[in-house]
């Protein structure tokens, strides 16, 4: 048994040379779809990309203002924990999220300081499933972040 510990212990030193860095490399721009296949991609390698998002328009145009303009009165799911830690392991327990109903303008009120509440508030939202709770605002999404 001590040499099936020792082969792999072995053996996670062994991949972690042969494909991951002591260091996450930066990319100054996004690669063409098929470099970024095939040297990040197919051998599992991360990677940060800078410079991928700068040319959309919603980084300039989505002021809190403007989103309380489009989107301000619609009403959205958001997670709130007391210290930002959820879906995580605390302690001995998973820890989850509560989820509370809120309009957009409380929790940008609530993220400018402008309300103070108990808890970490963050909408977390997975595969754009957000815009299944503000499909009215789609075009302002694709307008403004094109993908």
């Amino acid at each position: 048994m001590e040499s099936v510990k020792k082969r792999l212990a072995e053996f996670s030193l062994e991949a972690h040379d042969l494909y991951l860095n002591r260091s996450v490399p930066y990319l100054e721009e996004p690669p063409d779809p098929l470099h970024f296949y095939r040297d990040w991609i197919a051998p599992n390698k991360p990677c940060i990309i800078r410079n991928a998002f700068s040319h959309w328009p919603a980084l300039s145009r989505w002021t809190p203002d403007y989103l309380r303009e489009k989107v301000g009165s619609k009403v959205i799911s958001v997670a709130v924990t007391p210290n930002g830690y959820a879906d995580a392991v605390n302690g001995d327990r998973f820890v989850m999220p509560e989820e509370r109903r809120m309009s957009f303008s409380s929790v940008l009120d609530i993220i400018e300081g402008k309300m103070q509440k108990q808890g970490v508030f963050y909408v977390q939202k997975q595969c754009s499933n957000l815009l299944d709770e503000l499909p009215s605002s789609q075009t302002m999404w694709s307008l403004t972040c094109p993908g």
